[in-house]
């Protein structure tokens, strides 16, 4: 953030510029074992280095986008807040996007804009605006080029997603300038416009699920301070959508609830719902779900513009009825107009026109799925088919967005979004051009348009039946549909009348509502594909191969596979493309190159369609078939794979590996049942077994690597595992569910108090303690225990393990002034499934401090020298270590790589490992709570690239994201410029053939190209 109040260290920009000795590993178990570099770079936020800059050039959305706005008083600037949490900015209208997330932003907690639900800018200062976010408050002082947390966005819970200090919860509605006076500000909680998780039905009417509800505050001093409104007369569970101010009276505001909609005539002093939509009165009726307006200037003319929430009924016949729809007010809400017009739809009349030219039953499908959506899924397929059996022949969909051209009144645009709503398909954005008498569908793609001209002609002769959107890669998805399912997801107008709509894709209009194009990506003459910088893409896993230096698969979870090609010149110099390889499977999994044959290709989709098949194909990536399917009966997220590899001296044995604990990437469901672990094929993927013998309970490996020389040799990384349940582990209770031990009184006890804002278990004097028992472990296993501790002074607490017979299994003295993360290897003997743990103090007469136990089984570094028959613990890798991510062998100088360390612990535990001896010994040069991979240039084994993940250990890491050394490990550089999130980074690789080029994914943002210019 530009306007941030960190103030960073520059020589430290290029921290590492002198040389760092290779650390031997001993036991390090303390923070202080750590070179002072690195200790500073923990703890101290750092800008990455200049000489590397990343460019996105992933193509489109493709994700999940429902925030869109336009400056109100600039029509170049745009934005757009995806859900994958980057943000973005155009100046043009959409030709080009940038980031407005920090390039060293971590993304920890929501530290930084992202999920914006509203935004305004002043009126007198069109650069100073603010947005309502999930992530809290934000103030812009350059028209959104960047942006700065508000002072009251501070957590008051370490670790927690979404709580924040004064607001109550990061959860922010809605906003508002006076368009008079910058100086004054309305602010309101909630998700109103969490379509996706917060939609409204029969039973919800409200909303499904609300957050941080009821909350309206307001500033008089440009939102340095707030107030927080009491009694305002809105109703306590409201959640707040949109504020308008009236823009000649300053003291009248309306504002949309999910309890309706509310007037004030006295500056928000006090509110009164409008109850004169509806007929009904009660706290169901007259909702409203958007709300727009239109002031003519020459008469003064204030236009309201709503739509009254559409909601559906029975109509004693079998089928539904729609109450509801778009009205206007002309007096300041005292009487309402209906302009809905023509707008309902004869579904029964759209499905016997599609089974003209199609046998699909695809009208009355979704309609019974929309239906139980409705009905919140209260009655089956079945039932719905059977109460309500016959289609309706005039029902309107459920809209949630309206927008008014600001250059004609009368043309009037609504939308909807089926596909996470609960609604209806076909038409997506509406418009009318004469106030609301007759309405046509706006945005078009399908196959249907052109089947069925007659039926949409007879409803309504204006209606164009060409298709009008603009093509986008993942139109081959959707164009063939009869009519598009992607839904609308937000709609925006500018002040002189583009209008901008988010589907999976995001597009425009400048001819209103004529037409639209796609302003994702730049196609090039060939057919590949430039992204225009605000991508949505969640990148994975970056395939190259020294056969072909050009080759470059980028893998992409829900967006299919993608392969670099040669002809980005022509959108712009130097400029990244890609051909979209739409054959491939949704979510592709991480993809293997045959050692044998560079066109054949391998891969495990990881969820949605094909999820847990393995999948061949032999032309390239552009058609695929299902060989097998290794893990059956997979839930719809499936089964994340790593470390696919073939075995290059018989490529009929290949091996892939199913973690539990998800090292990088998205958590996914638990595993049922017996299936994690190490499995081989020997007949090219048609058959599999497990070889998990000799691994640790829980089998959860990340990695396996080839030993070069030899292939009978493999090396696994096995991640710690997931977390054991340890009750009240936090001592939110109390000390209930714990023991305390020893002779307890005024002098020696042990109490809860505080530490930091939450409350931790405190150890005063000496010979007194706690505990509690853990069931359910499993016999002959290792595991680990971690605390985070503080002593006061000259102090020392014990974190410690012991049998049921008091026999110590493990246990480490804890002497720190400050909090860290302690913790103690164990493991439990033959038929030992119960152990005690926890804390005490045997000697002085001062305080330490214990909060957030957390037990899991322990990982390591595993090797078999059987072809996974048998495998073993490394004995030599350092003991320390608990979770080993990746494994990298650079087979030019056979030195073993291998990044380890977990969320929870700190940066003795975590960092890179180096081995010259083939793992006899090993020595440290990196030092990071938990780093995930490292990579060895193919062109210059002294460059090195990892990534460094964020961490939930105090103090918190940072400076996560990418790093680079040009020396073998000596040095390094933060290398983060223009990713954006530099917590999200999923892979990295060294061009093969341009020594200056490097290329990463990240989940945030797809594809990025970066270049060394030293």
């Amino acid at each position: 953030m530009k306007k941030s109040k960190i103030k960073y260290s520059k020589w430290f920009s290029r921290f590492l510029a002198v040389t760092m000795l290779i650390t031997l590993v001993g036991m390090q178990s303390h923070a202080e074992n750590i070179p002072p570099y690195f200790k500073e770079l923990i703890t101290t936020p750092k800008i990455s280095d200049e000489s590397v800059t990343w460019t996105q050039f992933a193509p489109g959305n493709a994700g999940y986008s429902e925030f869109v706005f336009t400056h109100p008083t600039d029509p170049d600037v745009v934005f757009n807040f995806p859900d994958m949490f980057n943000s973005y900015r155009s100046t043009d209208r959409g030709e080009s996007f940038h980031l407005v997330n920090g390039d060293d932003d971590d993304g920890r907690n929501l530290n930084h804009i992202t999920r914006v639900y509203d935004l305004d800018f002043s009126r007198q200062n069109e650069n100073f605006g603010m947005a309502a976010s999930r992530a809290g408050l934000w103030i812009t002082y350059d028209k959104g080029a960047s942006w700065e947390g508000h002072p009251m966005n501070d957590y008051t819970k370490e670790g927690s997603f979404g709580i924040l200090n004064q607001w109550g919860s990061s959860c922010l509605g809605a906003i508002a300038v006076d368009p008079k006076d910058d100086n004054i500000w309305y602010l309101g909680s909630g998700v109103f416009w969490d379509v996706k998780g917060n939609h409204r039905n029969h039973v919800k009417k409200h909303g499904k699920n609300p957050k941080n509800p009821g909350k309206l505050w307001k500033s008089t001093d440009q939102g340095t301070t707030w107030t927080l409104l009491h009694s305002t007369g809105i109703h306590p569970k409201a959640e707040f959508g949109k504020i308008y101010i009236h823009p000649e009276d300053s003291s009248m505001i309306f504002i949309v609830t999910t309890y309706g909609l509310y007037k004030s005539i006295d500056a928000g002093a006090n509110f009164t719902k409008i109850e004169s939509i509806e007929s009904g009165n009660g706290e169901d009726y007259d909702l409203v779900r958007d709300m727009s307006f239109y002031y003519d200037k020459t008469t003064q003319q204030y236009t309201i513009y709503i739509i009254n929430q559409v909601r559906y009924e029975g109509d004693n016949n079998g089928s539904l009825i729609a109450k509801g729809g778009i009205y206007k007010s002309t007096d300041l809400g005292d009487s309402w107009t209906s302009i809905t017009g023509d707008l309902a739809m004869d579904i029964e009349a759209l499905q016997q026109s599609v089974l003209k030219t199609s046998a699909s039953n695809y009208v009355k499908n979704w309609y019974y799925f929309s239906l139980r959506k409705y009905l919140n899924f209260s009655i089956s397929d079945q039932q719905a088919r059977t109460q309500y059996p016959k289609l309706p022949t005039n029902i309107l969909q459920n809209f949630n967005r309206i927008v008014v051209d600001p250059t004609n009144p009368d043309r009037i645009f609504v939308a909807h979004n089926a596909k996470h709503d609960a609604s209806f398909f076909v038409g997506d954005v509406w418009m009318t051009e004469d106030g609301g008498d007759t309405w046509i569908v706006a945005t078009r793609t399908g196959k249907g348009w052109e089947r069925d001209d007659d039926f949409w002609t007879k409803r309504n002769p204006d209606q164009p039946t060409n298709v009008n959107v603009g093509y986008h890669h993942v139109g081959d998805m959707h164009y063939p549909e009869i009519y598009t399912t992607q839904g609308a997801r937000d709609l925006d107008i500018s002040i002189d009348g583009d209008i901008y709509v988010m589907y999976r894709t995001f597009v425009k209009s400048n001819t209103q509502g004529k037409s639209w194009e796609q302003i994702d990506s730049y196609g090039t003459p060939a057919g590949n594909w430039v992204g225009r910088g605000g991508s949505n893409v969640p990148g994975r896993n970056i395939i190259t191969d020294t056969r072909d230096p050009e080759l470059v698969y980028f893998v992409s979870g829900e967006n299919r596979l993608w392969k670099k090609t040669q002809d980005g010149d022509s959108i712009y110099p130097g400029a990244a493309a890609v051909k979209y390889l739409q054959g491939a499977a949704e979510s592709p999994g991480t993809l293997a190159i045959s050692p044998d044959n560079i066109n054949e290709l391998y891969t495990i989709p990881f969820r949605q369609l094909h999820r847990g098949e393995f999948m061949k194909s032999v032309d390239g990536g552009e058609s695929w078939e299902t060989i097998s399917t290794p893990v059956p009966n997979l839930p719809y997220n499936g089964i994340y794979v790593e470390s696919l590899i073939i075995n290059p001296n018989d490529t009929d044995t290949m091996y892939f590996c199913a973690p539990d604990v998800i090292v990088n990437g998205p958590a996914g469901h638990p595993f049922k049942g017996d299936n994690k672990g190490i499995y081989k094929t020997t007949d090219r993927g048609y058959t599999w077994k497990r070889v998990n013998h000799g691994l640790p309970y829980g089998e959860s490996v990340n990695d396996l690597e080839f030993d070069p020389k030899d292939s009978r040799i493999l090396y696994a990384g096995v991640t710690s595992g997931r977390n054991l349940s340890i009750k009240n582990a936090s001592f939110e209770s109390k000390f209930l569910d714990w023991t305390l031990t020893g002779n307890q009184d005024d002098m020696n006890q042990a109490i809860i108090g505080k530490r930091d804002t939450q409350n931790a278990a405190i150890i005063i004097g000496k010979g007194v303690g706690f505990e509690q028992k853990i069931t359910g472990l499993q016999p002959n296993t290792p595991y680990f225990l971690s605390a985070c501790v503080k002593a006061d002074a000259g102090e020392t607490g014990q974190l410690m393990v012991k049998g049921l017979d008091g026999t110590v299994l493990g246990e480490t003295a804890c002497a720190h002034s400050e909090y860290l993360s302690e913790g103690v290897s164990f493991t439990t003997r033959a038929d030992e499934t119960t152990v005690t743990i926890g804390g005490y103090k045997t000697e002085g007469t001062g305080r330490v401090f214990y909060d957030r136990f957390i037990l899991r089984t322990k990982g390591g570094l595993y090797k078999t020298t059987d072809s996974g028959a048998n495998w073993n613990v490394v004995a030599s890798f350092p003991e320390e270590v608990i979770q080993v991510n990746q494994i990298n062998i650079d087979p030019h100088t056979n030195r073993i790589y291998v990044a380890g360390g977990e969320r929870y612990e700190e940066a003795s535990r975590g960092g890179i490992w180096v081995s010259d001896d083939d793992g006899e010994t090993w020595g440290k040069i990196f030092h990071m709570p938990k780093v995930v991979n490292t990579i060895v240039s193919p062109l210059d084994p002294n460059r090195i690239m990892t990534f460094v993940a964020v961490s939930d250990v105090r103090p918190l890491n940072v400076n996560s994201g990418i790093y680079l050394s040009e020396d073998g490990g000596k040095s390094w550089i933060k290398i983060n410029k223009g990713l954006g999130l530099s917590s999200k980074v999923m892979d990295m690789a060294f061009d093969l053939k341009n020594p200056d080029i490097i290329w990463s994914t990240t989940s945030s943002g797809g594809f990025y190209k970066g270049v060394i210019d030293r």
